[in-house]
């Protein structure tokens, strides 16, 4: 199925829960943004309050997971981070609404750890004050 590519002006965020931190080297995990099929929010579409609320709805599991902040990235500075990487990847961020969630996209493609890694290390991190 095509599906829609987001425009490179526009921001994401993807669902952080404490099951993405890596204890043991103290950051978060590349698993965040392994993929395939990365699940991401359009923040054009909905603002980061009501989408931490659908992320509880939808992610909170108890005694297993629960969902502690969200990352936000530029569409564009993704695309840029792939295209620069060592090994270059093109990266897309694909429009998907769900019935529940008119603000959900996918990232479909599997990124390197490596990839990963350097994306997670340019999010702008918001807490969520609610799950503290």
């Amino acid at each position: 199925m095509n599906r829609p590519e987001c425009p490179r002006e526009e921001n994401i965020v993807r669902a952080i829960c404490d099951s993405h931190f890596d204890k043991k080297n103290d950051r978060f995990s590349s698993y965040l943004f392994e993929g395939p099929n990365t699940s991401v929010n359009r923040l054009l579409i909905l603002p980061l309050n009501k989408l931490f609320k659908i992320f509880h709805r939808d992610l909170d599991k108890p005694l297993k997971s629960k969902v502690i902040a969200s990352g936000e990235i530029n569409v564009g500075k993704l695309q840029d981070i792939g295209k620069n990487h060592n090994k270059p990847h093109s990266i897309t961020v694909e429009i998907d609404p769900l019935p529940e969630n008119r603000s959900h996209a996918v990232i479909p493609q599997k990124l390197s750890r490596g990839l990963a890694l350097k994306i997670i290390s340019e999010l702008k991190i918001h807490y969520d004050l609610l799950s503290a």
